[in-house]
């Protein structure tokens, strides 16, 4: 993926790092992030590292979102609100 990545490109990334021990897989996906920013990368990055969040107060260009999600029982709905921080 870095090797290829520029600022033409659009990576999405899920989960990276998520088999890994906490200290490797926050490692391995901040390295991975501050590469794609460095090269501008427009990247859509979805985690469960929340030491992630400290790249959006690092690197200006990085930024925070969140998503909620409702999932009805009772029929095939799904609603959702994107939240910046």
């Amino acid at each position: 993926i870095l090797d290829h990545a520029s600022a033409n490109s659009l990576v999405i990334i899920d989960e990276l790092g998520r088999a890994t021990s906490t200290s490797d897989g926050v490692a391995l996906a901040w390295a991975v992030c501050e590469a794609l920013l460095a090269t501008h990368t427009p990247c859509l990055f979805a985690t469960h590292f929340v030491q992630l969040a400290d790249l959006a107060t690092l690197y200006p260009a990085a930024k925070l979102w969140s998503l909620q999600v409702c999932v009805c029982v009772r029929a095939p709905l799904c609603f959702y609100q994107l939240l910046s921080f």
